[in-house]
């Protein structure tokens, strides 16, 4: 399932915040190759950095299978980038590198025996005060 393009905000002229950047590539000398590996970059960098450097997250930003975008990191020239985004990354808290993953790192909340919230030792599928 491929996404659709995203709407942005138009801009006097009506082409967009994409029509910008291209305007600017064209107005600066960059050829279609060049432009595309450019941008085809700085998406993977972006992905890793949001991901904390985790190719399998990263892939999924993407639409890539993390072995694609392993052979993509090798074609840029970037197979360290993980690594050094990870290392950067070491001493930072998780759950705020991982935000958009869904992936909940904070523990399950738990509730003192003077809850409200009891489980009823004879039906495990039962709580009660909800």
């Amino acid at each position: 399932m491929s996404a659709s393009f995203p709407d942005v905000q138009y801009v006097g002229d009506g082409i967009g915040l994409l029509g910008h950047a291209v305007d600017e590539l064209f107005d600066h000398g960059f050829h279609m190759d060049e432009s595309l590996r450019m941008m085809r970059e700085k998406l993977v960098r972006r992905a890793l950095d949001r991901t904390a450097g985790n190719i399998t997250a990263a892939g999924r930003l993407l639409g890539r299978h993390r072995n694609t975008l392993t052979r993509e990191l090798e074609e840029l020239g970037l197979t360290d980038l993980p690594a050094r985004i990870r290392e950067a990354r070491r001493h930072e808290p998780v759950q705020e590198a991982l935000p958009f993953c869904g992936i909940s790192l904070v523990p399950p909340r738990t509730f003192s025996t003077n809850s409200q919230f009891s489980h009823k030792p004879d039906n495990g599928d039962d709580l009660t005060g909800m």
